[in-house]
């Protein structure tokens, strides 16, 4: 197996060294290849950070060792963002318990991300090129959706309680080794697809685009991840209210959708049944996470300021647990209270001060592009996809895997290039 590996890296470095753009489009297309794990030197590392690493190696060469043109890619305010993250999960390693595991997490979720984003940058030259690499990330969420597709007819997946506690339900996983995991990963990339309308030059590519968003609506709903099916909607909303064109359609459907579901709430047993613990936070998976916030913000008081290091959460949890029937997870499943505890108050803080400067140069671009009767549907859909993460982190953990933080990084530097 290992020799398998050798030699695929061997020929991606040949590639990277040669077509550095393709190489790139290539790791957004091949995103799951992070659950590929090896050493190198006794240090733990998976295929997609070896892709990262290497295009980094082959630009350094064709640039001439010259780090200063791939850093200057970004624009000055997101250079010094960039370097506080960096900063911050620095910090986060030496007040970790385990130092080791720590490292892990900070080489794969913070470190190669942000490379990966001066990267992007580095190489979005062109719309041609940044098509070519959204379009190779729409394509894993095509083949992820599908193969899920395919789990539903044959029966393959985890049988969970968190849907319904009295009733075993199957649901969906891909590729990946849990549900929400795959909720996770295409919520956000249904929205980019929406936006990727106005780039679609001819049949082939509206039927592509119109397919992956089908079929990855059906892989979030047979994964039965609420989660992201609510980020989903919120995000689709947001999308239609911020796009001017579509704003009167969307408030009109908003409206008939609300009085069905307000109909169907009142008039259908099983429904009333299904929804109102949810709405009000009384099912078994509602009553879980509430426990776990509450645990947390107690940790959280006695460790404000450092919280509890890069993966020191299940350690450092144990003394605060008290809900015997649940396990520790390895995070809050609550985005601010994710950040709060693995990056300390500072990570929190520069967090925060991130999403405040991407959703203001958003807005500054569409208004720029109103002005100048410009197109801007994609604009409003990367706005829209951060919605969706936003939203869906609220009860989940969507930057903490190898992918995801990926995905968080692209978004936040397709904003900076369109």
């Amino acid at each position: 197996m290992i020799w398998i590996i050798i030699l695929l890296l061997t020929i991606y470095f040949a590639l990277a060294i040669k077509k550095p753009v393709v190489s790139l489009a290539l790791i957004l297309f091949l995103l799951p290849t992070y659950q590929i794990r090896f050493n190198v030197f006794f240090i733990p590392i998976t295929f997609l950070e070896a892709m990262i690493l290497l295009l980094l190696l082959a630009t350094l060469i064709r640039e001439r060792v010259n780090f200063k043109n791939i850093y200057f890619s970004a624009p000055r305010r997101w250079r010094y963002l960039a370097l506080a993250w960096i900063l911050s999960a620095s910090l986060a390693v030496f007040v970790a318990p385990d130092k080791m595991a720590a490292l892990g997490i900070w080489k794969a979720y913070f470190i190669e991300p942000v490379i990966f984003f001066f990267l992007f940058l580095f190489y979005s030259q062109s719309e041609k090129q940044r098509k070519l690499f959204i379009y190779s990330l729409l394509g894993s969420a095509f083949y992820l959706s599908l193969y899920a597709i395919y789990q539903k007819f044959i029966g393959q997946g985890v049988y969970s309680l968190e849907a319904w506690p009295d009733v075993r339900v199957l649901r969906v996983t891909s590729l990946f080794s849990y549900p929400s995991a795959l909720g996770l990963y295409l919520a956000p990339l249904a929205l980019l697809a929406i936006g990727c309308w106005q780039m679609a030059k001819n049949k082939i590519e509206r039927i592509f685009l119109i397919l992956t968003i089908v079929f990855s609506v059906l892989a979030i709903i047979f994964a039965r991840s609420e989660g992201a099916l609510v980020g989903l909607v919120v995000g689709a909303f947001c999308l239609g209210i911020f796009y001017s064109p579509w704003r009167r359609r969307t408030i009109i459907i908003a409206l008939l959708a609300a009085i069905v579901f307000i109909g169907l709430y009142l008039s259908v047993l099983q429904i009333k049944n299904y929804l109102y613990p949810k709405i009000t936070f009384n099912d078994f998976s509602s009553q879980v996470r509430l426990g776990v916030w509450r645990e947390s913000i107690n940790m959280l008081k006695d460790n404000f300021v450092f919280g509890a290091g890069l993966a020191g959460y299940q350690k450092i949890m144990p003394p605060y647990h008290k809900i015997n029937y649940v396990e520790i997870y390895l995070y809050p499943h609550n985005i601010f209270l994710n950040f709060w505890s693995e990056l300390g108050l500072l990570g929190l803080i520069i967090f925060l001060w991130l999403i405040y400067n991407f959703f203001a140069l958003a807005r500054s671009k569409i208004s720029e592009a109103k002005n100048k009767n410009l197109p801007y549907l994609w604009r409003v859909a990367i706005i829209g996809a951060m919605i969706v993460i936003l939203t869906h982190g609220l009860v989940d953990a969507p930057y903490f895997k190898n992918d995801l933080a990926i995905i968080f990084w692209l978004i936040t530097a397709l904003n900076l290039t369109v």
